[in-house]
């Protein structure tokens, strides 16, 4: 185990030169990663919230219409009912079928 731990040492020496010049190099590299993390974070926070308010409207403007449309009741109102009629035309013949044809 300590073998490795040496050839690692001698890596790192050979690569970067001292253990003082590897940490100047992380340092930097940490900070950005950080920054970038920091920066999606915030990306998806905002799309959220932009989401949590689009559907926040929609629901207060359903609730708007719905208030003014009345509320529940009992609506009046005339119907007539008429016979439905279809002619269907085959050839030379054609014939009327009523809805009770159907």
């Amino acid at each position: 185990m300590a073998f490795r731990h040496i050839a690692m040492n001698n890596l790192h020496e050979k690569i970067l030169g001292s253990p003082w010049l590897a940490a100047l190099l992380l340092v930097p590299a940490f900070a950005i990663t950080i920054l970038f993390a920091g920066f999606f974070f915030a990306l998806f926070v905002s799309a959220f919230l932009v989401l949590g308010a689009i559907l926040g409207m929609r629901f207060w403007w359903i609730k708007r219409r719905m208030k003014k449309s009345g509320g529940p009741g009992v609506i009046d109102g005339e119907f007539i009912v008429m016979d439905k009629r279809i002619t269907i035309i085959e050839g030379e013949h054609a014939r009327d079928r009523g809805a009770a044809d159907d």
